[in-house]
């Protein structure tokens, strides 16, 4: 069950111009991204000469070595943690950054009409979809 109360008065509710004063916080390695002007080239370097090549021990040694830009060490630091946690959030992050979000292409009828349809015909179009939605996802 929610905690708290489920009918707050009007003064405490979260409208369009009352809001939390600390929203989301940005990892730190993409605000140091944002910060410093790294190009998407950059970030694709670091992913291909870091995380490609290297094992988690030299990682580790990598993100240590004060000798090391402050970025490498950052992004080694983001990675191994996202690893520890069996996450990929930072990955994804400065994938998306050296090569551009993947192509989510959306394929569908959008002329169909299905108001001026009668409920056997709705019926049947429904029927047909999702027979197809089956023999797609095992073709994949």
């Amino acid at each position: 069950m929610a905690k708290g109360n489920p009918n707050p008065s009007p003064d405490t509710r979260f409208s369009s111009t009352r809001q939390p004063t600390k929203r989301r916080t940005p990892s730190k390695l993409k605000k140091y991204i944002k910060d410093t002007d790294i190009t998407p080239a950059d970030v694709a370097a670091i992913i291909k000469n870091i995380i490609f090549i290297h094992d988690q021990g030299k990682l580790e040694q990598l993100m240590l070595d004060k000798a090391q830009p402050m970025i490498i060490r950052m992004f080694i630091k983001a990675y191994l943690s996202d690893f520890k946690k069996g996450s990929l959030n930072n990955f994804e992050i400065l994938m998306c950054r050296a090569f551009g979000k993947p192509d989510q292409p959306i394929s569908g009828d959008l002329n169909v009409n299905y108001s001026e349809m009668t409920k056997e015909e709705r019926s049947a179009a429904i029927a047909r979809l999702l027979e197809k939605r089956g023999s797609d996802n095992e073709n994949d």
